[in-house]
């Protein structure tokens, strides 16, 4: 696999797998919740990742494309990416936030520093790849996505070994309400993904085999969420936790616990690069200036002083709706084609 090919779904698989995932959040929430088995809805999720991402790069190429706004434009209307575009923006904000608030109650739960101290330190570290833009998210991807993949793969089979596993835990059918979360928790995570694997493919135009990224991605998304999922259901109290997995983790060597605390953290900051790049974007409307720069980081902080359990649980899945209708455009506008 060339090289290239790597770093983008280096980035997509960064993109994806944050706080929300990373801390167990969103497997809890969105799949073992709704009862029954998780795998199935799982699988759901990473198969509509795999498409999703293979129809927007090849999307952007074919049409030579690489800006957000130009490919929605393209693919929908002016009227309507317009309205897309602006949504999906208010999104990438929420985004950001949210990375900034679990980086909160993580530094608060572990007793290393206080919260709103921690969210300040946060933001300082994501100003260098906001200003760097796609760039420093794809250094940054290649860079600490492996290292925080194999954290939670390490962590999540300790977990196992030390719980054992209950196969009849997995033997019942997958409810349907399972389903539909399994099909929103994917639409709502690809609304941050199409804008950076759009702008990103054109740095990769000729050489990107989307099949082999996305490909790639997927399972990498099955495999971690899957032996979540597993550790969630041998310690279901941890289900209802702001952060499953690290609570899970306290009582395990302590070793693991912080092996997994610097994954969560790779996990948080990748996704807070990629989505806070394009939140800065839409809010600056491409007119860069220091003081636009200030009102955003300090919205960026006021904001991010929501739980967030809040973000998960009740923000992400209303932007669904969006990736939903992003999805249908582009395959309406293949098919045309």
């Amino acid at each position: 696999m060339k090289q290239c090919n790597l770093k983008l779904a280096m980035l997509y698989t960064g993109t994806l797998i944050g706080a929300g995932f990373a801390s167990g959040s969103e497997i809890a929430v969105y799949f073992i919740k709704s009862g029954g088995n998780f795998i199935i809805p799982l699988f759901i999720s990473c198969f509509i990742f795999v498409v999703f991402g293979i129809l927007s790069v090849k999307t952007a190429v074919k049409i030579h494309t690489f800006d957000y706004w130009g490919f929605m434009n393209s693919t929908m209307g002016k009227k309507a990416a317009d309205g897309i575009c602006f949504f999906t923006g208010v999104f990438f904000f929420v985004l950001f936030t949210a990375m900034i608030s679990a980086f909160g109650s993580l530094c608060q739960d572990m007793g290393i520093i206080n919260g709103k101290i921690a969210r300040l330190i946060f933001i300082a570290f994501c100003i260098p790849v906001l200003i760097n833009g796609t760039s420093g998210l794809i250094k940054t991807n290649s860079i600490l996505v492996p290292v925080l993949v194999f954290g939670v793969i390490v962590s999540s089979v300790f977990v196992l070994k030390d719980k054992g596993v209950n196969l009849y835990d997995f033997k019942t059918v997958f409810s349907a309400d399972g389903c539909f979360k399994s099909i929103a928790f994917a639409f709502y995570n690809m609304v941050s993904c199409v804008p950076v694997l759009v702008e990103c493919s054109g740095r990769f135009e000729k050489e990107t085999k989307p099949v082999v990224n996305c490909f790639l991605t997927g399972i990498i998304i099955f495999i971690i969420g899957s032996l979540m999922g597993c550790a969630l259901m041998q310690n279901y109290e941890a289900v209802d936790k702001e952060l499953p997995m690290m609570f899970i983790l306290k009582s395990l060597p302590v070793g693991i616990y912080y092996l997994y605390a610097v994954s969560f953290i790779l996990s948080v900051y990748t996704t807070a690069a990629s989505n806070g790049y394009c939140a800065i974007k839409w809010f600056m409307n491409n007119d860069f200036t220091v003081f636009k720069m200030i009102i955003f980081l300090f919205a960026a902080y006021f904001v991010s002083g929501v739980s967030f359990t809040v973000f998960v649980e009740k923000l992400y899945i209303v932007f669904s709706l969006i990736g939903a209708a992003e999805f249908m455009a582009i395959v309406f506008y293949r098919l045309k084609f």
